[in-house]
């Protein structure tokens, strides 16, 4: 049994310092990072940790690859099935984005709108709100230029009439 004090020097079990006398072949053991199997058998021989005139012994050191972190989800794809004031005909489909940690853009491609929130909830009721607001905008004007009248037809083509609130 061989014991180190991590020097150069290896002490043997009777206390005699120095280099052992040469048993056998050497091995020289190298860290090769595609081997990466666990053995359960151990390595055998007395020369294990010695070191021989060549150099030091290297010792396989085990690499333990990091786990790479959860790649984030940067668009969503959701529907909005329902507003408070209004039925809708068909659902609305919406893609929120990140933009950051606390950043999220929700945007109705369809009808060409789009809110920002610190959050996908929060960023998909601000769009629901804006939706709404955008569409009794449309409704209560009498003359609407070109562009705004084709928006107000999409929005006519998922919006339906108004809800009854009832108590």
């Amino acid at each position: 049994m061989i014991s180190s004090n991590r020097n150069a020097a290896s002490q043997w079990p009777s206390g005699r310092a120095g280099r052992p006398p040469a048993v056998g072949v050497h091995r020289h053991v190298t860290a090769n990072p595609e081997a990466l199997t666990p053995t359960s058998a151990p390595l055998e021989g007395p020369d294990i940790g010695v070191q021989d005139s060549s150099g030091p012994v290297e010792a396989a050191a085990p690499v333990i690859d990091q786990p790479k972190p959860p790649t984030r989800i940067d668009k969503i794809e959701l529907t909005i099935d329902s507003l408070q004031n209004y039925e809708l005909l068909k659902p609305i489909r919406v893609v929120v984005e990140s933009l950051g940690d606390k950043v999220f853009v929700a945007e109705a491609p369809d009808l060409n709108v789009s809110t920002t929130g610190n959050s996908v909830g929060g960023a998909l009721i601000l769009l629901k709100d804006h939706i709404s607001t955008v569409y009794e905008g449309y409704t209560s004007k009498k003359n609407l230029d070109g562009e705004r009248t084709r928006q107000f037809k999409v929005f006519d083509a998922y919006i339906g009439r108004p809800r009854r609130n009832w108590m």
